[in-house]
Order: C-alpha cells, then sequence, then structure tokens
C-alpha cells in the first residue's frame, strides 16, 4: 500500500524547517536522483540540496520527487489551504508516488473540517495514513529542539516504508 504522511500544525510551527530538514536527511543519506522545485517568488538552488529563502529571510516552501531504490517519494511544504494540498493531490496522483510527505496548516475550525473532508475521501482510500504533529511550543528554541528529533523520526518512518515497498 502507498503511503501518505502528514505534518500537522499551526502557522510558524516550524512544518516549512521541519520538511526542508527532512529532505536535506534524506538525500544526504540515500545520494539518491531527486528533482526539486520552491514555490514562486523564490530564488534559483544554489546547490542540489540547499534550503532557499525568500528576500524576507523565511524558508521557500518546496516540493521535491525523489527516488530511493525504485520508489518514489514526493515531497511537499505547500500545505497553508486546501487549494495548494489539492494540487498536490493531483501532481501525486499523476507521478504514481508510492509515497508522499506533506504538510497541512492547522488554521481555523473551518479549515481543519475541510481539509479532513479531503483526507478521508481523496487520500485514505488510496493512501495508508500517517501523522505527525509539528511543534507545540511558541518558544523558537524548543520549536527547533523538537523538530530535530522529529525529523529523525520521520525520516525513519520514510525508510521504513520504502523497505516495504522493496521488498514485496
Amino acid at each position: 500500500m502507498k503511503t501518505f504522511i502528514t505534518i500537522k500544525g499551526p502557522e510558524n510551527s516550524g512544518k516549512t524547517t521541519l520538511m526542508w530538514t527532512v529532505y536535506e536527511k534524506l538525500v544526504a543519506a540515500n545520494n539518491t536522483p531527486h528533482t526539486i522545485w520552491v514555490a514562486n517568488g523564490c530564488h534559483e538552488l544554489t546547490a542540489p540540496h540547499s534550503r532557499v529563502y525568500k528576500p524576507s529571510g523565511d524558508l521557500c516552501d518546496f516540493n521535491a520527487l525523489i527516488n530511493i531504490n525504485g520508489v518514489k517519494l514526493y515531497i511537499s511544504s505547500v500545505g497553508d489551504a486546501i487549494r495548494y494540498i489539492k494540487i498536490t493531490i493531483k501532481v501525486v496522483f499523476s507521478i504514481d508516488a508510492d509515497i508522499v510527505f506533506t504538510a497541512i496548516r492547522t488554521r481555523t475550525r473551518s479549515k481543519i473540517i475541510l481539509t479532513e473532508e479531503f483526507y478521508n475521501t481523496e487520500i485514505k482510500p488510496k493512501y495508508s495514513p500517517i501523522e505527525f504533529v509539528s511543534c507545540k511550543y511558541k518558544d523558537p528554541k524548543k520549536i527547533s529542539e523538537q523538530n530535530d528529533q522529529l525529523a529523525d523520526e520521520i525520516v525513519s518512518a520514510i525508510m521504513k516504508e520504502v523497505q516495504k515497498i522493496t521488498n514485496l
């Protein structure tokens, strides 16, 4: 079964930073072919897997397609609105990704309900879900500490899913 891994959390809880960390760890550990795109308004990558920043200093959202031992992993940090999540899913279905790792911003109750409805009707029938929750703190130091640990947990979860698929 294909796997859909989400990191859920409120605005400014470190989701994009966490996703860049996971991406960097996966690319460094697997030295694997991949493609990356950054969101509008961001400048080009300076190295194959370097973080990209907006002129404001904020991290850019990104999408990446990574091939790990023949397993297609699609990463999308663009999860601020349901419309972006729907676009991500269209791409995921069109490329037949085996594993998806994306962010979902939990903003308001109505947004959460809309996201959950889409998640339950479009994603769960095709992908087995694994969910992580981003930072539970407001303190940037605590966010950083938690996200370092969480990045390792997510990389481990992704590699377990890769192992399952390649052992079929």
